[in-house]
């Protein structure tokens, strides 16, 4: 499992068994996050932003020329 210190964003590698209670950089024991994947949905509406982004951008400059 690996967690993410919420105050200096250090990754806490661990095993399942392992339980961390607080940062070995900072010492923090509150905001040792879980890092979840990212949903399918997420990563494919950042691909439909970017390819929108990259349409207008393209219509604008050939509007200039």
């Amino acid at each position: 499992m690996v967690r993410l210190c919420s105050r200096c964003h250090h990754r806490i590698e661990q095993s399942d068994g392992d339980v961390a209670h607080a940062c070995p950089q900072c010492g923090a024991e509150a905001g040792l996050e879980e890092v979840l994947p990212t949903p399918f949905a997420v990563r494919l509406f950042a691909v439909c932003l970017v390819g929108a982004v990259l349409v207008a951008g393209s219509a604008v400059a050939l509007a200039i020329l």
